[in-house]
């Protein structure tokens, strides 16, 4: 996606006027690059199925501040998953989910004068310490880590 400015109304990267650097910014959680896939297999055993299925999603880095200093890192998604389906309608699998462990935040807010440049916190709230992430924000986590499991159900 080409996500950049065509109007506007405001400096938007405070440098005083609105100009072409003000225009080669990127809008905010708008990924240029998101893509993502999966390979199934199905093996017969029988009259029941052996399923293996591995999936990659993508999503390139976006930034959360309007001047774009403020930056949500990419991520790659890599899953997979190893089911056998009987024809009693009981099916058995093993799934791992974000095998690579990545950290996804789903959202990055400023949180402004609340936390000081020291990094003291006296709201006790958690910010992000990525470097290139100002002073002063909250993340949350939109995936869990590593997951590894084991699944069991039944169609009746």
């Amino acid at each position: 996606i080409d996500g950049k400015y065509t109007r506007l109304g405001a400096d938007v990267n405070s440098d005083g006027v609105i100009n072409a650097a003000d225009f080669a910014l990127r809008l905010t959680r708008v990924p240029r690059y998101t893509y993502g896939g999966q390979i199934t297999y199905d093996i017969p055993v029988g009259d029941n199925m052996l399923s293996a299925v591995v999936s990659l999603d993508h999503r390139d880095q976006n930034f959360f501040t309007d001047d774009n200093k403020g930056v949500i890192e990419g991520a790659n998604m890599l899953g997979a998953r190893l089911s056998y389906a009987m024809t009693n309608g009981a099916t058995i699998a093993l799934f791992g989910k974000n095998l690579l462990n990545e950290v996804v935040h789903g959202g990055v807010t400023s949180l402004g004068g609340l936390i000081d440049k020291s990094g003291a916190f006296p709201l006790y709230i958690t910010a992000s310490f990525n470097p290139t992430t100002p002073v002063g924000t909250l993340s949350n986590f939109s995936v869990r880590p590593r997951t590894i499991g084991v699944e069991a159900s039944v169609k009746f």
